[in-house]
Parts: structure tokens; sequence; C-alpha cells
């Protein structure tokens, strides 16, 4: 094929993904002798970043919601087959892939605004586990809120707290979250999201996710994460947790409405009991906040916390109306 291998495009600026995936689109739409070269190049350009692979189905989703594949593909045929100067044709390319980015963008973002999505929330210290249309599933934990919308497109978005994701994964059609101004896409995985104050974490405990901001200008760029990995993400940046497949697997054992701590520090502990209780643990000092902890106690059993931090810490408790403060 004539087109995507010796007419690159080269404009300043366009080696972001979602440039290179209007290039691809256009191509692939106008294209007269489309081979099996020009297929197994623009495969592999797809499987060399996560990116490269959303960015293609984002603007061929777009563009195809838009009605506009159509329209492109006859203008475009009839201006490749005429025999006009290079540069005239370069200008037609590059004129439909901003124009491919321009609806594909606008589309998408309408499509964002403009969900269809059944809202399910758990109340303090309650576990609810939530079975999709798709098989994938969903387990809250305590004080959690999602919003979820599947038909075409799958989409979730976690107004707060925290979830499980068992997702089937289906190439045609990304499971996509977002939370917090953060984009997690499954690639066929089991992960959690955990949505506090202005931070988003996300935790893989198999498969892999791809981690992007969803600002129109983003301040960091996407990151995969696979088994046994996790970051914490914000408006201005992500950074990776070290961490381990166990560790995970021990920060969600709030699945089995267990909180397993090793080694833990002891305001760390409360604060994960402090999740799921309206008795809240209060840490007199930072120093005691300091000790360490270890065992497994049920989600919502305080008392036999507070017991342990009497006996093994040697600390004493007092109850303060909905507090329990732990003093030396």
């Amino acid at each position: 094929m004539s087109g995507q291998g010796a007419d690159k495009l080269s404009i300043d600026g366009a080696t972001a993904a979602s440039t290179q995936a209007g290039e691809w689109l256009v191509t692939k739409s106008t294209a007269t002798d489309w081979s099996e070269e020009d297929e197994k190049t623009f495969r592999a350009w797809l499987e060399r970043s996560p990116a490269h692979r959303l960015a293609y189905w984002r603007l061929e989703l777009a563009w195809q919601s838009a009605g506009r594949l159509s329209a492109l593909r006859q203008p475009m045929h009839r201006s490749l087959l005429r025999t006009e100067p290079r540069t005239s044709n370069w200008l037609s390319r590059i004129a439909a892939i901003f124009g491919v980015l321009a609806v594909a963008g606008a589309s998408y973002a309408y499509l964002q605004r403009e969900p269809t999505a059944k809202t399910y929330s758990t109340a303090l210290g309650e576990h609810k586990t939530l079975a999709l249309t798709d098989g994938s599933t969903v387990e809250l934990t305590t004080d959690t809120t999602i919003r979820v919308a599947l038909g075409r497109n799958r989409h979730v978005w976690l107004d707060r707290g925290e979830a499980f994701f068992r997702v089937i994964h289906d190439p045609a059609h990304p499971f996509v979250i977002q939370s917090g101004g953060q984009r997690i896409i499954d690639l066929g995985t089991e992960f959690a999201v955990r949505h506090t104050g202005d931070t988003v974490k996300v935790a893989v405990l198999s498969g892999k996710v791809l981690v992007e901001s969803a600002a129109s200008d983003p301040h960091y760029e996407p990151v995969t994460l696979t088994s046994g990995e996790a970051a914490e993400a914000s408006l201005q940046s992500i950074r990776r947790i070290a961490t381990t497949q166990t560790k995970i697997k021990q920060a969600l054992s709030w699945r089995d409405d267990i909180l397993v701590f090793d080694s833990t520090p002891l305001a760390e502990a409360a604060a994960q009991f402090n999740r799921y209780n309206k008795t809240q643990l209060v840490i007199a000092d930072k120093r005691i906040g300091e000790l360490r902890v270890g065992g497994s106690f049920p989600t919502t059993d305080v008392e036999s916390f507070v017991r342990v931090a009497q006996h093994i810490l040697k600390l004493h408790s007092e109850r303060r109306g909905d507090s329990t403060v732990l003093t030396r």
C-alpha cells in the first residue's frame, strides 16, 4: 500500500498516540489497496503500547458514533485516486486526520457527559457484590458509591470509597473506570481502585491495567500495572507503590470482612478500622501511632482490636462519645 510506510506523517508535535491513531484511522478508512503487510504493521503499532490501543479505540468508537466514517471514505477515496501533487495529498490527509481528532474528541466528550448509569452504594461497614450483565463482578467495601453503565461501552465511575473488579476481558469493548480525575482501563485482570480525598490508588491482583489522567492536558504519561503492582495518582502526578501480590491480597482481606495486619503501624491500623465503624479510634500521640501490630480482625470488631492494644502494647483506652482514645 502506498502511504502508511513511506508517507508516515512528520508533523511537528504529532508523535502523540492520538495523532498517530488518527493517521491510522484515516489510512485504513481510505485505502484502496490495504495489504496483509499493512495490517501486520498496523497490528504491531497497536501492540507496541496500551496507549496506542486506547487512542485508536477511542477515535474509532467516537467517529463511528458520530456517523462520519462513511463520509470520510467517499471524498478521501476520490482525492487519493486523483493524480495530485504530493503536497496536496499530504494536506488532504492532514486535514482529514485533524478532522477525525476534532469530531472524535467532541463525540467522546459527549458520550462521557451523558452516561446512562445506575448507582450502587454501601453504608458504613457494609460489603456488597454486584454481578454485571457482561459477566464481570464488582465488590464494594464500606461507604462506597459507584455508577455503572454497560452497553456498547463499559464504563464505571467510582465516586468514593473502594471497589474490587473482576473483569471479563473484551478487547473490542474495554472496561473503563473513572475516579478522582483518573481513568483506569482493564486489559484483562482483577484489581482494586480506592478513591480517597484527592488521590486514587490502583492495586492489581492479577492481569494488567492501564492508568492515565482523564484531564485534557495530563501531567503524567499513562502507566501500565501488572500483577502484584500498585500506584497512587493525583491530578498532578502518579507514583508506583512498592508492594507485592501477597501484600495486595492482605489489603483486600476486606472482601472476607477481615482486616489483616502484619507489623502494621498502629495509626494505619486504626485508620483502617475507622473506615468501617461509627466508633472511631483516636491515637493520643505520634509515638503511639508508630507502634507495630499484627493479627486478623473482623472489620467491625473494634473492641477486639482495642483489647489487643491494651494487653500486647500495654496501652490504655478511654471511651469519649463515639471515639475510643488510645494512650500510654
